[in-house]
């Protein structure tokens, strides 16, 4: 769910499918996306925000 979150490969929302065809426990199941997504997003945008 981790890697999904951050590089989008597989796509996040199948493996959130998967996730709840699994039971993942909802607590895990949001640090994992919430970490994963900012860690992408601000990836994304640092060096915009160097570059001004």
């Amino acid at each position: 769910m981790l890697l999904s979150a951050t590089t989008g490969v597989p796509p996040l929302a199948v493996t959130s499918i998967a996730a709840g065809l699994r039971r993942t426990p909802v607590p895990l199941f949001t640090v994992c996306c919430l970490a994963g997504r900012s860690a992408r997003f601000l990836a994304l945008g640092l060096p915009a925000l160097a570059a001004t």
